[in-house]
């Protein structure tokens, strides 16, 4: 009975929808990033999330043997979508097709379209046990090297001669980029090895200056799933449970038109950090597991950057403010490097309920300095971290009870600070989901590894708020998202100290290959006029016409139109942008192409946009502020599964500049090129 019910569901699915699965199941990956991802307004780098996706990309996850974790990495399906697939699994076994999710109930075509490029569905009889290691490890060439380089053609100010009275260029280094990178995963082990020069910076061998070839270096090695023990990292890690109020080692969206899967952070436990970016731990970590407990533990020993300052009174030494991804190109900027030593000592304990979705767990760090930190509060907020030592400790939990999830975390910081957040996430129907959360972030309360959902950008500090988002679907190719957030800042220069945003996005898939979409959304908050030495409200609002559409197989284009409204204190200053994207797609070779008009005078008005770029470099959410036209061009080719080579091109030229940056990046014109080329060979 189970079969004919399964073989029914297939049929079903397959009515009228075959050709929608195929096209989904081979979208170009560029496009699928810029689906699931695109709604972001800010140059934010999610580079650990696009290796991920472009790894299961090229080896697909088997959705009859994946975990909930496992597709909860994704980001792509809600808690309610997972909950309903596992259900389906449950009452009636094995997918046989991946027609069979159109089946489902609850997920509906645009999370279908968005997943199937990442999962697969292999025959039920193959025993995945008995494979061999060179089958399930470098047969999937998951495995790679990677070259890069990039570099401004124009000669910045920082590299001329002429600066400076020794008739030396200000900057130590050359203007190339440079990254290499080593990646190798088998089904029980990783390794891992990166280095990267940045523009500007010496390639030198200098002890004294912590500097060892290339300026930045990473390598991890992990081991997993041996008995008792499902991670062990030694090297540069990441650690993420909760809510991220103390710990966040995910991805975190920000508000956007993703109005519902943005306010959860996924709990990832121990991960290796790939980026050559200087924002994760150093050392070892390590999680047990028995039965329904598992245990995290993890010591990290890195050096951060800091200008070390003398206190005459007392005879000691102290630092304003610690750095954990800082440049290396002029004489005080290595003076800075490696001058406090951080040590970070934590543990996790998480349980897991015998009902499906309880979970319940521990956070507790402690961390020291070797040299004080005392910022300076007359230039900044007095609320800011002081001291040497600092610990942090919170509860956190999560429940799903037929079509709601409950999720939450409360924090105590060293001193007494208190954080809280609170949610849910509701389906009430296959046509509408909810959420509401509301967040408390005391003073006093400090966390230097949290990130959890916030308005405030400085921190998980001084903000109280509540979130409500909704996403309907009130008939057929219609989706309505929006969502209203009010936030109050407990601590601020002056009044008012309150605020609100929301917004509203219409999409409506008009075929099979296109689709449109409106946006609006307001944003009213608190700001400082320097000047004036007074807060007052600013009011700031951006408007988004999309659409999407393909001319054939290999060719599709994508218009948008975007407008910005700001208003202070005077008049409104009004910001336009016009971007025309084209792709082209062969068999080896695929050009991406992007033209852009904008004209966004005013600072506030500036206009963010996806701009396409190449492989594990995060997104590129590109401001345009100013006046003038912008070009891009992304050239892939790929002659066998094992080489991938790209070129990119970017020019930017100004009508209302006739110099491009400030201090040493000044370009002396109106006019800016941006060259990059990378290789990647896959093993």
């Amino acid at each position: 009975m189970k079969k004919l019910s399964t073989v029914l569901l297939i049929c079903i699915g397959l009515i009228g929808s075959v050709s929608v699965v195929e096209a989904a199941a081979k979208k170009d990956f560029y496009e699928l990033l810029e689906a699931i991802y695109s709604q972001g307004e800010e140059d934010v780098v999610y580079e650990v999330l696009q290796e991920r996706l472009w790894e299961y990309y090229n080896d697909p996850l088997a959705l009859n043997r994946a975990s909930r974790k496992d597709l909860k990495l994704l980001c792509i399906l809600t808690d309610d979508q997972l909950d309903q697939l596992f259900k389906h699994l449950t009452k009636n076994g094995p997918l046989i097709s991946i027609y069979e999710l159109q089946a489902i109930p609850g997920l509906d075509l645009a999370a279908i379209q968005l997943l199937v490029p990442f999962v697969s569905v292999e025959a039920v009889s193959v025993d995945y046990r008995n494979r061999s290691l060179w089958h399930k490890g470098l047969k999937a060439r998951n495995s790679y090297g990677l070259m890069r380089y990039e570099r401004t053609l124009e000669n910045k100010r920082g590299y001329q001669r002429n600066n400076n009275k020794k008739n030396k260029a200000t900057y130590a280094g050359s203007p190339n980029k440079i990254l290499t990178r080593l990646s190798i995963k088998h089904s029980g082990w990783e390794l891992g090895l990166s280095a990267r020069e940045g523009a500007g910076e010496a390639l030198t061998w200098d002890p004294s200056t912590q500097r060892y070839g290339f300026t930045s270096w990473r390598f991890y090695c992990l081991i997993k799933d041996k008995k008792r023990i499902k991670k062990w990292v030694v090297g540069d890690y990441a650690v993420g449970y909760g809510q991220g109020v103390v710990l966040n080692a995910g991805f975190s969206m920000g508000k956007s038109s993703e109005t519902i899967k943005v306010i959860r952070t996924n709990n990832l436990g121990i991960r290796p950090h790939t980026s050559v970016a200087t924002t994760a731990f150093r050392g070892m970590a390590a999680t047990w597991q028995w039965h329904s407990i598992a245990l995290t533990t993890y010591y990290s020993n890195v050096d951060l950057d800091g200008k070390v300052e003398n206190n005459t009174s007392l005879g000691s030494q102290y630092v304003r403010s610690v750095s954990r991804n800082s440049y290396y190109r002029t004489q005080s900027e290595i003076a800075k490097k490696g001058q406090v030593n951080e040590q970070v000592l934590g543990s996790t304990l998480v349980y897991k309920g015998p009902t499906r979705g309880a979970e319940l767990g521990i956070n507790v760090l402690y961390s020291h300095y070797s040299l004080p930190i005392y910022p300076d509060t007359k230039r900044g907020n007095p609320l800011r971290f002081r001291g040497q030592r600092h610990a942090n400790g919170s509860l956190f939990y999560r429940y799903l009870w037929q079509n709601f999830h409950f999720f939450g975390e409360g924090a105590l910081s060293r001193g007494g600070g208190k954080a809280a957040v609170i949610g849910v996430v509701a389906s009430l129907s296959h046509h509408a989901d909810a959420t509401v959360l509301w967040r408390h972030y005391g003073q006093n309360f400090h966390s230097p590894y949290g990130k959890s959902f916030r308005e405030n950008s400085s921190g998980n500090s001084n903000e109280h708020g509540i979130y409500l988002g909704a996403r309907i679907k009130p008939w057929h190719h219609l989706y309505l998202d929006t969502y209203y957030d009010y936030f109050y800042f407990p601590w601020c220069f002056g009044k008012p100290r309150a605020g609100h945003s929301w917004l509203a996005k219409a999409t409506y898939q008009l075929t099979k290959t296109s689709l449109v979409s409106l946006q609006h959304k307001t944003s009213t908050k608190p700001h400082r006029v320097t000047k004036a030495k007074k807060t007052t409200v600013h009011t700031r609002q951006n408007y988004k016409l999309c659409w999407q559409y393909a001319l054939s197989k290999a060719i599709r284009l994508k218009s948008e139109v975007q407008c910005s409204r700001y208003q202070q204190l005077g008049a409104p200053t009004w910001g336009y942008a016009a971007e025309q994207d084209a792709t082209y797609n062969m068999r080896k070779l695929q050009l991406k192409g992007r033209v852009a008009w904008f004209n966004a005078r005013h600072t506030h008005n500036k206009l963010y946009s996806y701009e396409p770029n190449v492989l594990h470099t995060g997104f590129n959410f590109r401001p345009c502020q100013g006046r003038g036209m912008r070009y891009c061009l992304l050239v892939c080719y790929q002659p066998t599964a094992a080489f991938r080579l790209e070129l990119r091109y970017a020019l930017t030229r100004y009508k209302d500049k006739h110099e491009i940056g400030s201090g040493w990046e000044i370009i002396k014109g109106n006019t800016k090129n941006d060259v990059t080329l990378q290789a990647i060979f896959k093993f």
